[in-house]
């Protein structure tokens, strides 16, 4: 918007108006008396003005826009106040406060709300809010009240078809399928990369069941897996081994303690060049090889926020030719969601032990 202001008509006017106000201040530190009081109520004069122009010059390059680009919040921003659109497009309404919805729904003569409600919802810090209804979207609302509204897209641009079928199987009806493009991508497709086992498959499963790497809690409450963050390193060595380059892993875990505790094992090996993030703060983005940290190993088989499916599906559908789970199947397998997860993973992917990287 500046870039556009700056360029316009209005925006010439105003850098002028700037100029002839550093002149008068410059003139005020020459003055004494009455001239001064006058030089000062010129540069007040101005500045007056000034606001006027910078606002006029807004207001018109908004108006020559066909598109406006805005967040929920900012579309309450003073210049569009007045504004109605021809077309409001809500994106990630499927994460979006219904509160903050109605900002730009109230300037729309028609909507489009596009996001997915089978993947994180909005971030509630008041549990007591979340239980009574303010998790729920907007989003969500509508297409469970008028599902002949909805549109689900069926094409997906990203991933194997092997990642992609889980996800399909177990929140989409089955009804996605992956583009020509995709579908049967794999990491030996890429330049200079060895095949092997591991490169010539798109899921492999790396089962910590029998290896005795029992999970830690830390003050806050977090839980971390020492051992399972080993297995995870060793296992990006050996795929930097094959050939992969930076920038083409990712690391995922649910778990902010075990985010820590592996980039501290990277950074002490130099390999703080893999990026390493919670599952929601790796929504929306995507790498050629996610590896997925499950973190929970314990005798009481509980697996915590592990159950929130949708966090599942956001993690597993990051990845687009390669993704790995690390975890110990019988804790999470316990959970019949994981179960199905892990069941998957017994079908269709290398599975291996985590035995073989300690």
């Amino acid at each position: 918007m500046d870039e556009k202001v700056s360029q316009s008509n209005g925006g010439e006017v105003v850098r002028e108006m700037r100029k002839d106000m550093d002149q008068v201040q410059k003139k005020i530190k020459t003055l004494r008396g009455s001239e001064k009081h006058q030089a000062w109520q010129e540069w007040r004069d101005l500045k007056k003005e000034l606001r006027f122009r910078e606002k006029k010059a807004v207001l018109d390059t908004l108006k020559s826009c066909d598109v406006v680009l805005a967040t929920c919040t900012g579309a309450d921003d003073r210049y569009l106040e007045n504004e109605k659109f021809d077309l409001v497009v809500v994106d990630e309404a499927g994460q979006s406060l219904e509160a903050q919805c109605w900002i730009p729904i109230l300037k729309a003569k028609k909507l489009v709300l596009a996001g997915d409600h089978l993947q994180l919802p909005p971030t509630i810090h008041s549990d007591k809010a979340a239980k009574r209804g303010l998790e729920k979207t907007l989003f969500e609302r509508v297409i469970k009240k008028l599902p002949h509204v909805s549109n689900l897209l069926v094409t997906q641009y990203r991933m194997n078809s092997k990642i992609m079928e889980w996800s399909s199987s177990n929140f989409y009806e089955n009804k996605i399928e992956p583009h020509i493009s995709v579908k049967n991508h794999l990491l030996t497709d890429l330049v200079d990369i060895k095949k092997n086992y591991i490169t010539e498959n798109a899921l492999v499963f790396i089962d910590t069941v029998g290896c005795n790497l029992t999970e830690l809690e830390d003050s806050e409450g977090s839980k971390s897996n020492e051992g399972e963050a080993q297995v995870v390193l060793e296992y990006i060595s050996k795929l930097l081994s094959f050939g992969m380059g930076e920038g083409k892993i990712a690391v995922i875990s649910p778990y902010f303690a075990q985010v820590r505790l592996i980039k501290k094992l990277l950074r002490k090996k130099k390999l703080d060049f893999i990026e390493v993030n919670t599952v929601d703060g790796f929504q929306g983005r995507e790498k050629e090889i996610i590896i997925i940290s499950m973190v929970r190993s314990n005798d009481k088989r509980e697996v915590g926020f592990l159950k929130e499916d949708r966090r599942m599906n956001v993690a597993i559908t990051r990845a687009k030719r390669h993704c790995c789970v690390v975890g110990d199947s019988e804790t999470v397998g316990c959970y019949p969601f994981l179960q199905k997860l892990v069941q998957y993973f017994s079908d269709h992917a290398e599975y291996l032990s985590a035995a073989q990287f300690l």
